[in-house]
């Protein structure tokens, strides 16, 4: 029985490739499960912080070990996002990939409980649409993998995640142009996260090139929380006029980005 328990060639055979290990040992049988000759990677939950880090210990390639949140049927019962980012960044550090759930919002779909309120990992998730909490899990740049947790997702849920994949990863060539710039302004493979953009009644036609030709628009780490500051387009359009638009609202409005 104890050499039966691990061998995995009976799942390395029927094409597995990565293993989810609910429960653990919590001994040095962890890191020999882990460890195994067949080349299975095992997956654990985000939150085995102790149990990961005892079979590090105990000799566990950090490559072998992969980690999944978990998802939530019930509304108000998943986590908060600063808890999700607190434990992504973790595991980001030790170069450990994690795995997350969002939601299709196709009336119906479930998982394996008989309710249908979505199945995210984020609570904030749960109502939004399912290419927004694509963005969303893209801007945080901590997860590696992220799963739509009820089925079934539609045919235009699909097809919304496909055009913001097709935006994401771009490579974009040097603008030498720019002179000194040219080594700030960001060029090569970038990560950028698409927007939906509305348009105010009598935008420019420079206002649109400056939107929509320049390659990535970037805030410098900035982090705000209410806009985002694209620094770089007010020097490579230095010299150009944009005339003022009064604006008579008392403060911003967020929309659905």
């Amino acid at each position: 029985m104890r050499s039966n328990r691990n061998r995995l060639s009976v799942f390395k055979d029927i094409g597995v490739d990565i293993l989810r290990m609910d429960f653990s040992f919590n001994d040095e049988r962890d890191a020999t499960l882990i460890n195994n000759k067949e080349g299975i990677k095992i997956e654990m939950s985000t939150s085995f912080i102790d149990v990961i880090e005892t079979a590090i210990k105990n000799g566990v390639k950090p490559e072998n070990i992969s980690t999944c949140h978990n998802f939530y049927p019930e509304r108000y019962t998943a986590p908060s996002l600063e808890a999700i980012n607190d434990i992504n960044n973790y595991w980001k550090a030790k170069n450990i990939p994690v795995a997350i759930f969002i939601s299709s919002l196709v009336k119906g779909s479930h998982g394996p409980w008989p309710v249908s309120d979505g199945l995210p990992t984020i609570e904030e998730h749960r109502d939004m649409p399912i290419e927004i909490q694509l963005k969303h899990c893209l801007a945080l740049d901590n997860i590696d993998e992220i799963i739509i947790g009820n089925a079934y997702a539609s045919d235009e849920e699909f097809k919304a995640i496909d055009q913001v994949m097709k935006q994401v990863y771009v490579d974009i060539p040097k603008n030498e142009s720019l002179g000194f710039l040219a080594d700030f302004v960001p060029h090569g493979l970038t990560k950028r996260i698409p927007f939906k953009i509305h348009l105010d009644k009598g935008i420019t036609a420079l206002e649109k090139e400056i939107l929509f030709n320049y390659p990535s628009h970037s805030d410098l780490g900035d982090c705000m929380n209410y806009m985002l500051r694209s620094r770089w387009t007010r020097m490579i359009y230095k010299g150009k006029e944009i005339p003022c638009r009064p604006c008579d609202k008392a403060y911003y409005t967020r929309v659905m980005l």
